[in-house]
């Protein structure tokens, strides 16, 4: 598929097109109102600023697009979504595997710096339907990187410069989200990596307080629906260590607002290692209790 086919495949947007409703939504808008992976329902939000992006050729780009926009629900289950796009689910990713350290730290079931429970809780709870985060992103596009702009995306949107994308897609993401915390209610929000300057507008009136600990962590709280918000670092930095992750979960257990997600099932926490393992024993247990009762009738 050459340059040309690609660009004719989407609608082309303009400074008004943010705006319509109906059938007549234009490519961009759609992307705009996705809403992240995971469940609205959930008691613990991670917000960042953009998805990376997955392949580096027009022809996936455009592919993976066109995905997004016709199949994607508003929500979306993240293995679902994965299989979607045609995108193994990574067996362990940094970004991924400190929201994991964050949750394993305020579900009490401990071991945030263990591999294999990053691993196992990614794989099987983070971003998923019936789990207890939802991830979401400020900005809708996936790009290789914060300061770049595609060409690809600059011929297919029209949004000749970085910044001119930020500014349409901000003024539809935003008030959305915004609007979204105050009638979910997460009890928290985590937004890792995000621009200071877009804070104000969608935490609008809630005052932050550096963390005497760590000076790269900040908390406040929407006081209207009692959230807890913590803005940090991106996950992917050098300086997101494991003792900043277990500090981000003192500072949210402490929060009087605060209650904690469920501990989930222990054994649906296990590696298939690990389950193969407890059947041994147990079996072994049966084995050994069918010895003492013929013991004991001998007797």
């Amino acid at each position: 598929m050459g340059e040309k086919s690609v660009v004719l495949a989407f609608q082309p947007v303009r400074e008004d097109d943010v705006r319509m409703k109906g059938n007549s939504l234009p490519d961009f808008f759609k992307l705009c109102l996705f809403r992240g992976y995971g469940t609205l329902r959930a008691k613990v939000w991670f917000i960042g600023l953009e998805e990376r992006l997955n392949g580096s050729k027009d022809k996936e780009i455009h592919r993976q697009l066109r995905v997004r926009i016709e199949s994607f629900q508003a929500v979306e289950d993240l293995s679902e979504a994965l299989r979607k796009l045609r995108i193994s689910h990574p067996i362990s990713q940094r970004t991924w595997g400190r929201m994991c350290s964050i949750m394993l730290g305020l579900d009490g079931a401990g071991g945030v710096t263990v591999r294999g429970n990053r691993v196992d809780y990614q794989q099987k709870f983070l971003g998923r339907k019936k789990g207890e985060t939802f991830l979401t992103e400020l900005l809708p596009l996936p790009k290789p990187g914060a300061s770049i702009w595609p060409k690809i995306y600059k011929a297919l949107f029209g949004f000749k410069t970085l910044s001119e994308y930020r500014k349409a897609a901000l003024a539809v993401r935003i008030p959305r989200l915004r609007d979204l915390i105050e009638v979910r209610k997460p009890e928290i929000v985590i937004c890792y990596g995000v621009d200071p300057s877009y804070i104000g507008d969608l935490f609008k009136g809630v005052n932050f307080t550096v963390d005497r600990q760590d000076k790269k962590i900040k908390t406040g709280e929407v006081h209207a629906v009692g959230t807890l918000v913590l803005l940090i670092p991106h996950f992917a930095q050098r300086g997101m260590s494991f003792d900043r992750a277990k500090r981000i979960v003192e500072l949210i257990k402490k929060h009087p607002t605060v209650t904690f997600p469920k501990v989930m099932n222990p054994v649906a926490r296990l590696s298939l290692k690990q389950l193969r393992r407890a059947v041994e024993i147990k079996e072994q247990i049966i084995g050994l209790e069918k010895k003492l009762t013929r013991y004991e009738r001998l007797a």
